[in-house]
């Protein structure tokens, strides 16, 4: 048996044991990106239209006279977590 045809045959092997002959590691490229969901927001770098209105062009921190980082800090704690829908209740 031929090292081509050895190889073929792990392919083969590992295709029908995995559903897939592409393993991690392999090149990502094969892979087909997952159709977005109706419905969620996206994400990314806002349009040059919108761009005026992100908050590093607004600088909210700037006008309560903290640094960036503070006034993130301070976002994140003043929201409360919700770990289930039941607590609405």
């Amino acid at each position: 048996m031929t090292d081509g045809s050895k190889l073929a045959q792990l392919k083969m092997l590992r295709e029908q044991k995995f559903g897939s002959a592409v393993v991690k590691g392999a090149d990502t490229s094969l892979r087909e990106a997952a159709p977005p969901v109706p419905g969620t927001p996206r994400t990314g770098r806002p349009l040059d239209s919108k761009r005026h209105l992100t908050l590093k062009a607004t600088e909210p921190w700037k006008k309560e006279g903290m640094s960036r980082r503070t006034w993130f800090r301070r976002q994140k704690n003043a929201k409360p977590a919700r770990t289930s829908p039941d607590q609405d209740a």
